[in-house]
C-alpha cells in the first residue's frame, strides 16, 4: 500500500464506513474497457482522494463536473442546494437502503446519483447511490458525514483532475511540494513553498538605520512596496508601524535563520512589539524575530484601522512576554482583523519555557476566514500552577477559522476555539490534520472548543501523556452543531463534554501509544512499520 493511502488508513480507517471502502470500493482505476470519460462513469459519485488527506468531492450528474464538500456542514449545504424536487409518491418507488423491495428501477436508473427533495414535505434530503441505486437520508450535517465515509469512492489525484472543477465550487487545501527553509520542526514542511520573487518597487535594507528609515516612509502612508532585508541581526528599541498597504517584509535569502530583528529581550524596557500592522495586505517573511516585552506581531482589526488580509510566512517567532501573535479588536465597534494567514512558521521558547501564564502563539479576537497551516509550536507553557493560553486561539466571535497540519510540542493547551460561556466564543470552524504532543509534564486540553458553533474537528492526532486526561474538550451550551470524528488519542484519554457542550461525536481511535510514533516528542509523528 503506498505510504500516503496507508496514512489515510491509520488516520481514518477506524470506522466501519472506511473499512467499508477499504474491502470493496477503495480505489477507483480507469480501465481500457470502459466507455465514457471518467465524469460519465463516477457521474453521481463521492470521491475521496486518497494521496491527500481523504477531501471529498461529489460529481454532479447534470453538469458531470466535481463540487468540493468540504467539512459535514459545508457538503449538508451543498448537497441540498444541489437537490431535486420530487413527489412523496415517485419517492416511495426508490427504497431506501436497507429495504430489499425492487420499486421502479427505470426512476431508480434515472436519479441515480441524484439529491431529491420532499417538496410535498418540508424538504427532507435524500441521496441515490449509484452503487446501488437505493436512496439514504441526509437529515444532519452527521449524515452527510456517513455518506462521505460509508460510500466514498477512492480516486488518485491523476484520475480526480480528468474531472473537471464547477465553476459553483468552493475550492479544496492544496499541498505544494517545496519545503520550507530555516530551522525548525514538523511533520509536514513539504506543504510550503516560498514567497514568488518580489517585483515592482524594492528597498534593500543591510542596517538598523536603514530598515527605520524605510519603516518611518511606511508609517507615513508608503504603501506597495517589498522592503527586502539583508543577514544579519537588527536590534530595534520600539515597535515598526506599519500603516502602507500592501507591504512586505522579507529576508534576502529565503532562510529565516539569516535575518534576526530582535527587541531586546522580555523584561521592562525593551521593545513592546517587532512589528504592529495596521493597514492591509501586509507581508511578513523569511525572518526571526522575537525578544519583546509584549508581542512579536500585532495585527491592528480595530477602528480606525481594520487591518485585514495579514500574511506571516516562514517566520521563527521566539521569546515574546505575552502572545506571539496577537489579532486586537475592539468589541465597541465590531471589528477585528479579517483573512490572515500564518503559515510554514515556528512559535517557540527557547528556555523550554515561558516567561509567565499570559503568553499564546498565535492569538486572535473577531478575525474572520484565518487559516493557520503547516507550523509548530512548541513549549508555551506557564512556570506555575496557572496554565497558558494555547498555541493557537481564536475567540471573541471570531468565524471561519481553519486550522490544519500543524505540530503541538509540549504547549499547556495546543488549539482552542472561544473561551467561557460569556460573549467571547466562535462561529464555525475546521480543526483537521494536527499533530500533538505533550510529555509528562503539567498540560492540560489538547483540544478546546467553548462556546464554539458548528465548529468539526476531525482526522487529529493528540499524544499526552500528562494527568489531563480530557484531550478533547467541547463546553458550555453555545458549543453545538459540529463535529469531532476521526481523532487518534492515546489510551486513557477522552473525548468530554462539559457544561452542557453538544457535538456529533464519530469513530474515533482511543487506544494510541506514544510508542507507536517514530518521535513525536521532536516533530516526527510518522509511525513505526
Amino acid at each position: 500500500m503506498p505510504s500516503r493511502i496507508r496514512t489515510l488508513v491509520q488516520h481514518i480507517g477506524i470506522g466501519i464506513g472506511f473499512t467499508v471502502l477499504i474491502a470493496g470500493l477503495f480505489m477507483w482505476s480507469a480501465r481500457p474497457s470502459e466507455a465514457g470519460s471518467i465524469s460519465e462513469r463516477l457521474s453521481g459519485r463521492i470521491l475521496l482522494q486518497v494521496e491527500q488527506h481523504g477531501e471529498a468531492w461529489y460529481v454532479s450528474p447534470p453538469t458531470q463536473k466535481r463540487y468540493y464538500m468540504g467539512r459535514p456542514t459545508d457538503a449538508f449545504r451543498l448537497m441540498r442546494s444541489l437537490g431535486l424536487g420530487i413527489t412523496d409518491a415517485d419517492l416511495a418507488r426508490i427504497p431506501v437502503y436497507n429495504d430489499t423491495s425492487e420499486g421502479d428501477t427505470n426512476l431508480r436508473s434515472r436519479l441515480s446519483g441524484r439529491i431529491l427533495l420532499q417538496v410535498e414535505q418540508h424538504g427532507e434530503a435524500w441521496y441515490v447511490s449509484p452503487v446501488n441505486q437505493k436512496r439514504y437520508y441526509m437529515g444532519r450535517p452527521a449524515d452527510a458525514f456517513q455518506l462521505m465515509r460509508n460510500l466514498g469512492l477512492g480516486i488518485s489525484d491523476e484520475n480526480l483532475r480528468g474531472i473537471s472543477i464547477h465553476q459553483d465550487s468552493t475550492t479544496a487545501p492544496g499541498l505544494d511540494t517545496v519545503g520550507s527553509t530555516g530551522s525548525g520542526y514538523g511533520h509536514n514542511n513539504t506543504a510550503c513553498i516560498e514567497l514568488p520573487t518580489a517585483t515592482g518597487d524594492i528597498v534593500t535594507v543591510s542596517t538598523t538605520a536603514e530598515l527605520k528609515a524605510i519603516v518611518s516612509e511606511i508609517t507615513g502612508g508608503r504603501g506597495n512596496l517589498t522592503v527586502v532585508i539583508n543577514p544579519g541581526t537588527y536590534t530595534i528599541d520600539r515597535g515598526l508601524w506599519i500603516a502602507g498597504e500592501n507591504v512586505t517584509f522579507r529576508g534576502a535569502t529565503g532562510n529565516r535563520d539569516d535575518v534576526r530583528i530582535l527587541g531586546g529581550g522580555m523584561g521592562y524596557g525593551a521593545s513592546t512589539h517587532i512589528f504592529m500592522v495596521a493597514a492591509d495586505n501586509v507581508t511578513i517573511a523569511d525572518m526571526t524575530i522575537g525578544e519583546v516585552y509584549n508581542h512579536a506581531v500585532q495585527v491592528h482589526g480595530e477602528s480606525p484601522f481594520d487591518a485585514d488580509g495579514f500574511l506571516l510566512h516562514n517566520v521563527r517567532v521566539v521569546d515574546t512576554r505575552e502572545q506571539m501573535l496577537k489579532g486586537s479588536y475592539r468589541a465597541s465597534d465590531n471589528n477585528g482583523p479579517d483573512n490572515g494567514t500564518v503559515e510554514c512558521s515556528v512559535f517557540e521558547y527557547t528556555a523550554g519555557i515561558g516567561p509567565q501564564w499570559y503568553i499564546g502563539g498565535v492569538d486572535v479576537h473577531d478575525g474572520t476566514n484565518w487559516v493557520i497551516r503547516y507550523n509548530t509550536f512548541k513549549d508555551i507553557q506557564s512556570p506555575d500552577s496557572t496554565i497558558a493560553e494555547h498555541g493557537v486561539h481564536f475567540w471573541s466571535n471570531s468565524d471561519g477559522t481553519l486550522v490544519h497540519d500543524n505540530v503541538f510540542i509540549n504547549n499547556d493547551r495546543a488549539i482552542g476555539f472561544g473561551l467561557g460561556d460569556y460573549g467571547r466564543g466562535h462561529g464555525s470552524g475546521t480543526i483537521r490534520n494536527n499533530y500533538i504532543y505533550h510529555d509528562t509534564s503539567t498540560g492540560d486540553v489538547g483540544i478546546g472548543l467553548e462556546s464554539a458553533t458548528d465548529v468539526d474537528v476531525y482526522d487529529n492526532v493528540i499524544l499526552h501523556e500528562h494527568d489531563y486526561t480530557r484531550a478533547i474538550e467541547y463546553r458550555f451550551p453555545d458549543t453545538r452543531n459540529g463535529s469531532i470524528y476521526d481523532n487518534i488519542l492515546t489510551s486513557g484519554y477522552t473525548i468530554t463534554s462539559r457544561d452542557g457542550g453538544t457535538a456529533s461525536i464519530g469513530s474515533n481511535a482511543l487506544d494510541a501509544r506514544v510508542s507507536d510514533y517514530v518521535d513525536p516528542a521532536n516533530g516526527n509523528f510518522d509511525r513505526n512499520e
